[in-house]
């Protein structure tokens, strides 16, 4: 057949038109399997949200008033909280418990390509876990270790650590662990930096064991973080009166935007305000512009975290940016409750507690 007959031309266009059709359809297949990979995991969160980062949220779960119809208030969005949990240590357990389920089943349903990451950051509930214990040993404080939740610890280990007579011996239990090296340290401070630096190691090469479709978004998100828990750190050793040479050890490798020389200027500087300044130029900078205290950066910089992965979550609303949201604002949303939690207990007003939150501003 002539192929410049009609019959042979409709032949040419129509091979042509699926030809381009397919190299269309492989192009996206893999975004195609990404998108499909999420679309359990983003119905469920979508499904159990985070509605107390909201400030309209927030502030009627304030002034809600009572006792009971704040925990009637946390029950109707799902924590669970029973009849012999409404006191405040009561709440308090029962919603670090409910978050901390909540992680863990959401990661159990995260695509196996991005697992690596989740996997990572939740090793953060040992190293809170075993800073708490050692604080609680170090006042004499009476833990018990069913209420502490730990993801990867050997719950024994734990166990051990809290019936330890001395911190010594507590930070003995530690041995055989991926903490061991932490323990080795003496003062607080070098200590629970060394726990947590075991942590952020993990998440840094959790980077390099994901799926190279979610891994730059990722790798964006750890950056930032890195960013964060440095420039805390420093702002902690300065306002504990520590050397710029202290500060420095507790660091981590280099975030995503702030540099080791700049982080080394803070550490060096006269105050928190002067260490502060030295991230002019900077989104930390702007974000930290005219504070002056440890406890006030720390919230600002959480506020900094929760935007950023809330902009992740908007430019990757098909894949892996709900996921990462979620795990960044169920936590702010539990540290916020934990805080009404307090002005309940004692009839604090909304304006008693507004600046210990952290929030978006809805409406």
């Amino acid at each position: 057949m002539d192929l410049l007959e009609p019959a042979g031309l409709a032949l040419v266009i129509v091979a042509g038109v699926i030809l381009i059709v397919i190299i269309f359809f492989f192009s996206y297949f893999n975004t195609l399997m990404l998108i499909a990979a999420f679309t359990y995991p983003n119905a469920k969160i979508k499904a159990i949200g985070s509605p107390f980062i909201k400030r309209s949220r927030l502030r009627k779960l304030v002034d809600s008033g009572t006792r009971e119809e704040f925990v009637e208030a946390l029950r109707s969005e799902g924590y669970a909280i029973s009849s012999a949990e409404t006191d405040m240590k009561g709440v308090e357990n029962a919603v670090n418990r409910e978050l901390f389920d909540t992680l863990k089943e959401t990661l159990f349903a995260l695509p196996k390509g991005a697992k690596p990451f989740f996997d990572a950051y939740m090793w953060r509930y040992d190293a809170e876990a075993i800073k708490r214990v050692i604080r609680a040993k170090k006042t004499h404080k009476k833990m018990n270790p069913d209420e502490i939740s730990i993801y990867s610890l050997d719950r024994k280990v734990i166990e051990d650590m809290v019936e330890a007579e001395t911190v010594e011996d507590a930070k003995a239990c530690l041995q055989g662990t991926k903490f061991q090296k932490a323990a080795e340290e003496k003062d607080d401070f070098s200590f629970e930096s060394a726990v947590e630096r075991v942590v952020f190691e993990k998440i840094n090469e959790s980077a390099s064991a994901v799926d190279g479709d979610v891994a730059n978004k990722i790798r964006r998100f750890v950056g930032a973080l890195t960013d964060i828990v440095n420039i805390k750190t420093v702002l902690r050793a300065k306002e504990m009166g520590l050397s710029g040479e202290i500060a420095m050890k507790s660091l981590f490798s280099e975030g995503r935007e702030i540099a080791e020389w700049r982080l080394k200027n803070m550490a060096e500087a006269a105050d928190i305000s002067a260490a502060i300044a030295e991230l002019s130029g900077t989104a930390y900078g702007e974000a930290l512009k005219g504070l002056s205290t440890a406890e006030d950066a720390e919230k600002a910089l959480d506020a900094a975290l929760l935007r950023l992965s809330g902009e992740i979550a908007m430019e990757n609303s098909l894949d892996i940016g709900p996921s990462i949201f979620f795990f960044v604002s169920k936590e702010i949303e539990a540290r916020n409750i934990r805080a009404v939690n307090l002005a309940i207990e004692y009839g604090m007003s909304w304006e008693d507690i507004e600046d210990l939150l952290v929030m978006e501003v809805d409406a």
